[in-house]
């Protein structure tokens, strides 16, 4: 709610030579957190904010950067060992979205493991069950020459087919767009085009997604 409604439900000032990792402690201490799910940047994934969300009874989202190198290292060759065994080993939630907007394809894979019985010394992260990965590409599209872009169109077709024709999935407006229920068990290749009155720019660099 406060989110759709972009308010903001508190600020506190660092002093000159402090940052955020003493100023996010001081404003979860103001906040109601009960039952709530608190997502932070890396500059917040410290052990003692953690706790601390846990101890206000209420879940965490914490990114995971080289600022904790122990526990970077250890989930990042985690999931590189396991995306290279296709995850046969390690059950995993996984999830994909592809957004078209701004002359761009950017495609979001995400992988969410709850398994972390063998990551080394989990035990120090408070309320700590689940880790995840997300891996993004982005594909710069063209702009069409003549003014302003008005819309996208985005195109798709299957990888498997030879000689398979451009599919149109769909025009962007806003231009934003999120594409949902495409087909399953394929691989396809998706590619945007910018327009405006004088017609239609070249197809940006194409992107391929096994669904």
């Amino acid at each position: 709610w406060a989110s759709t409604n972009l308010i903001s439900l508190g600020q506190v000032a660092t002093e000159e030579k402090s940052n955020e990792i003493t100023a996010i402690p001081k404003l979860l201490e103001m906040l109601d957190i009960k039952g709530a799910i608190v997502s932070i940047d890396a500059m917040g994934c410290q052990k003692a904010i953690a706790r601390q969300i846990v101890s206000q009874d209420a879940d965490y989202i914490l990114a995971l950067k080289e600022n904790q190198p122990e526990l970077h290292t250890s989930v990042k060759d985690y999931f590189e060992t396991a995306k290279t065994a296709n995850f046969r080993s390690v059950p995993a939630t996984y999830h994909e979205q592809t957004d078209v907007g701004h002359g761009r394809v950017e495609v979001r894979r995400y992988w969410l493991v709850n398994d972390i019985s063998t990551l080394p010394k989990t035990q120090n992260w408070s309320g700590l069950q689940s880790v995840a990965m997300i891996e993004s590409e982005r594909h710069q599209g063209s702009h069409t020459t003549g003014g302003k872009v008005t819309a996208y169109k985005v195109v798709f077709r299957e990888r498997a087919v030879e000689s398979s024709d451009w599919n149109n999935e769909g025009t962007a407006l806003s231009p934003e767009l999120t594409l949902t229920g495409q087909p399953q068990g394929k691989e396809l290749e998706y590619g945007v085009v910018a327009m405006n009155k004088a017609g239609e720019g070249e197809m940006s660099n194409t992107v391929i997604a096994t669904l």
